[in-house]
């Protein structure tokens, strides 16, 4: 397997799960500090870890392999 094939496997494997918990901690302060609903609050970390893993994949669908 070659290193970009092995990223995008690691990406599409990982990712979800580590970047729901960061971007969690951080909506999650902010929800609490302006009052935002707890469902709402999860489904827009959703949204953003989709938006995030979609870029990276692209960016490594990019690269050129040797």
């Amino acid at each position: 397997m070659s290193p970009r094939e092995s990223l995008h496997e690691w990406i599409l494997n990982n990712f979800d799960e580590i970047a729901s918990d960061l971007f969690s901690e951080v909506a999650d302060k902010y929800a609490e500090e302006n009052e935002w609903d707890e469902v709402e609050t999860h489904l827009m970390v959703e949204e953003m870890v989709e938006k995030v893993k979609e870029g990276l994949l692209h960016v490594v669908g990019t690269y050129q392999q040797d």
